[in-house]
């Protein structure tokens, strides 16, 4: 049976809470639903606490308009966390692995997306760990290109070494 926003309609006031915890265990627990999409009011306030000042409330927005659900409206705002600096890395990593997910499913945003994942990489003002964890995304998403980059080269790289003339190489030919 498909949700409707009937059967979203116990979320609508918990997703309009001021209170971090309520916001926090509504935008989770409609995470998990994965039959369909919210629609209606639910989809706009989920969207809507992109915005959150509350990082926690902030991230699971991200996850539920990106990761699970890859709202076509939310696509620009998680661009645009995904590009500024002065957020949290925790939250710019969610959003990068949210644009991912949409880069997958939707061929017009792949460069767009690679180019974000590559700036990210080459970054070292993040953490090793979290430019590992972008770069593994980056390589997901490229599978055959980085693939075939690497049998070219003869060699294999091992995951926790970020090959940075792979991530140049991809990001050049996004952008043509």
């Amino acid at each position: 049976m498909n949700k409707t926003e009937y059967d979203y309609s116990p979320f609508i006031e918990r997703l309009k809470s001021s209170d971090f915890d309520i916001l926090a265990d509504a935008l989770s627990e409609l995470s998990g639903l994965h039959e369909a999409p919210p629609t209606g009011v639910v989809r706009q306030l989920i969207i809507k606490h992109l915005d959150n000042s509350d990082l926690e409330v902030k991230e699971w927005a991200i996850r539920a308009s990106g990761m699970h659900w890859k709202f076509t409206e939310a696509y620009k705002k998680i661009y645009e966390i995904s590009q500024d600096s002065s957020q949290q890395e925790d939250i710019i990593e969610k959003a990068l692995a949210s644009l991912n997910c949409y880069a997958l499913n939707d061929d017009d945003k792949k460069s767009s997306v690679n180019i974000a994942l590559g700036r990210y990489i080459q970054n070292e003002k993040w953490s090793f760990s979290s430019r590992i964890y972008i770069y593994n995304l980056f390589l997901h998403l490229n599978e055959e290109m980085s693939l075939l980059m690497l049998a070219n080269k003869g060699v294999r790289k091992i995951q926790n070494k970020i090959d940075y003339d792979l991530v140049n190489k991809i990001m050049v030919s996004s952008k043509k």
